[in-house]
């Protein structure tokens, strides 16, 4: 009896590790997908026209996504709308 409570004991604590494990493993191929971009180090100057996305592609190599998101912590006295001559720094 007792080596049966043991061997459920151990089955739980095996299965609790493995769930943990797979939860961090996941969170960080996640982490590292959003954060697999190349952009140059050097400030843009908008032009009538320009958004966040489309200069996300026109300087950097890599998912907009994360581009726009690093781009808008890294700059936030920009707003949801861009005027010419607003200075962005890549990230």
């Amino acid at each position: 009896m007792k080596d049966a409570l043991v061997y459920m004991w151990e089955t739980k604590v095996a299965f609790a590790i493995l769930v943990i494990l797979t939860v961090l493993g996941v969170a960080y191929i996640g982490y590292a997908q959003g954060t697999n971009y190349n952009c140059p180090d050097e400030v843009v100057i908008v032009l009538p026209g320009d958004t966040l996305w489309g200069i996300a592609e026109a300087f950097c190599t890599g998912d907009p996504r994360a581009i726009v998101s690093d781009m808008r912590d890294q700059n936030p006295h920009i707003g949801s709308t861009l005027f010419p001559g607003d200075r962005i720094q890549l990230p």
